[in-house]
């Protein structure tokens, strides 16, 4: 229905016929002041209004038939939003996308669901996401946005089924040998200063703070930065919604950015059974 506060604001400019059937509408009115009360009036600036929601419902990978929309509820859960963005976004197959590697889709939401303790007390889900996103913007860069939050993975496999990880070690189930590897680079002698993180600043989406990005306490490596004698820095602000979820994923990117070892293996065909 149109606001009628406004209505009363504007007669004959804003009327019964600005309607926004099936849009969410917000109005703010701020009216004007002597330039000497400006600053008693508005001391923090004229009013810029925002509003927070729970937007958009997504599948449940575990239901007995995800493409069910009837079904679908709202959730914080990583997989769940990625699920909805490559079904009504991207417009993917579920029968021939999903379906095959449906098993992947549920271990990776149920992941996302683990309970993690909290130093304050009380528990969080391991990977929560908060992605806002213009339809404009690339699906890539939306997927990858999506998998930041959950330091996730997602790839198709040989039949074109879309195989994702979220964020935890999995137990590899193939193995690739000497008959696989035609040639390799090893390095296990640490990291140079060029490519080394040693601080890395975080930030996430506070609903303490009207759902604003705010930087926490950066996640430091003291001894790394003892035995380099200089501070090597990077961020992250990934949308989530939560201090320990982006301290985790801070401690998951300094670990791999350092590795000690690392290296890159080329394979014959037959080695796309690791991928």
């Amino acid at each position: 229905a149109p606001f009628s506060a406004v209505m009363a604001e504007l007669p004959g400019i804003w009327t019964a016929n600005h309607r926004g059937d099936g849009v969410v509408l917000l109005s703010t009115i701020s009216r004007s002041v002597k330039s000497e009360n400006f600053l008693d009036i508005y001391p923090n600036g004229v009013p810029v209004a925002s509003m927070v929601a729970k937007w958009q419902k997504c599948p449940d990978l575990w239901a007995d038939d995800p493409t069910d929309e009837s079904q679908w509820t709202w959730t914080e859960n990583v997989i769940r939003h990625l699920a909805h963005y490559k079904l009504v976004r991207e417009g993917v197959d579920y029968a021939t996308k999903i379906a095959p590697t449906i098993d992947y889709w549920r271990a990776a939401q149920d992941v996302c669901d683990e309970d993690i303790p909290l130093k304050a007390g009380g528990t969080e889900k391991r990977w929560r996401s908060c992605l806002s996103h213009t339809h404009t913007q690339k699906h890539g860069d939306v997927t990858a946005a999506l998998l930041a939050t959950c330091d996730g993975w997602i790839a198709p496999r040989s039949d074109g089924a879309l195989v994702v990880y979220a964020g935890k070690y999995y137990e590899p189930t193939v193995t690739i040998g000497p008959e696989h590897i035609t040639a390799y680079e090893w390095a296990g002698v640490g990291v140079d200063d060029d490519s080394a993180v040693n601080s890395i600043t975080c930030s996430y989406v506070s609903a303490a703070h009207d759902y604003n990005t705010v930087e926490c306490d950066a996640w430091i490596d003291e001894d790394d930065i003892l035995a380099r004698g200089q501070e090597l820095t990077d961020s992250l602000d990934p949308q989530v919604p939560s201090h320990g979820q982006v301290r985790r994923l801070a401690k998951r990117m300094m670990q791999r950015t350092n590795a000690l070892y690392r290296g890159t293996v080329t394979t014959n065909v037959a080695g796309r059974i690791a991928r």
